[in-house]
């Protein structure tokens, strides 16, 4: 339920500065749903993000330059420990974590910001809220098994319950498990998966239908495929490892019928942008 006294929180990654200006329109609206007492804090993973101004940068408490090794992982890990240090967060406080892609994309709106906030307002203690993908068969990924993910673009939690998750960047520095990762014509493999984890990727990175998978497909660049490889295998860890410690994925459209009115509106973005 909509809680004046606890504080609500948003961790920001700024990449882009095109992206920054929605980014922070819609995550003050969600925030003023959530509760009265809010903060947004802004990491900015390159250069030109902190340099762009726009007309909400009113609405930011914090800000800091993010190191960008683990994308937004790393800068999600960055974020919250350079805000608690500034101020102090209670069990019961709401922590969401963003990136600036999360408005874009896909036909985002101020039904978006309902849904969002209202399963966010509805979440108990245990539950990370978020967008739930789910895989066609049990997975295992670097010893861990799963069957469901939570996309990286926005996820919510309480503060007590964040040992679920942390830290974000769970690669991190592990050089072996990046050097295990390979990239070969259109095709990833990765020793430390199980096949339905590659073809995942595979699909998702070199997809054969337009609008589907990643939105940068035609990218060339062998060092920018791999990281965004790394990216999703962060994602997909940061999920099966909450399940194993208890967690519970809880998502954004709980209800059948939200989740075929994002369809619709996702193809009817697509129809138009065939028109234009």
């Amino acid at each position: 339920m909509y809680d004046r006294k606890r504080q609500a929180i948003v961790i920001l990654v700024s990449y882009y500065s095109h992206y920054k200006e929605n980014a922070l329109k819609y995550s003050a609206d969600i925030l003023s749903k959530i509760s009265d007492k809010v903060k947004i804090c802004v990491v900015y993973n390159t250069v030109e993000a902190r340099t762009q101004t726009t007309q909400y940068d009113h609405f930011i408490d914090f800000e800091l330059e993010g190191s960008n090794k683990g994308w937004e992982f790393s800068a999600w890990d960055e974020g919250l420990a350079h805000v608690r240090q500034q101020i102090n967060i209670a069990d019961d406080d709401v922590l969401i974590f963003a990136n600036d892609t999360f408005c874009h994309h896909w036909p985002f709106s101020s039904l978006n910001v309902k849904f969002i906030s209202q399963a966010i307002n509805c979440a108990s203690f245990g539950e990370v809220v978020g967008d739930i993908k789910h895989f066609k068969q049990t997975i295992q990924l670097n010893q861990v098994t799963g069957d469901a993910w939570i996309a990286s673009y926005l996820l919510a939690v309480h503060m007590k319950d964040i040992g679920l998750l942390l830290p974000f960047d769970k690669i991190g520095c592990d050089d072996d498990f990046k050097a295990s990762i390979l990239v070969n014509h259109g095709k990833i493999e990765f020793a430390r998966s199980c096949a339905e984890i590659q073809n995942h990727l595979s699909t998702y990175m070199f997809p054969t239908k337009q609008g589907k998978g990643w939105y940068n497909a035609s990218c060339k660049n062998p060092e920018l495929i791999k990281l965004k490889v790394i990216a999703i295998l962060n994602e997909i860890l940061l999920s099966i490892t909450c399940v194993q410690r208890g967690g519970k994925l809880v998502s954004f459209h709980p209800q059948k019928w939200m989740r075929s009115l994002n369809r619709f509106r996702r193809k009817w973005m697509a129809f138009k942008r065939k028109l234009s």
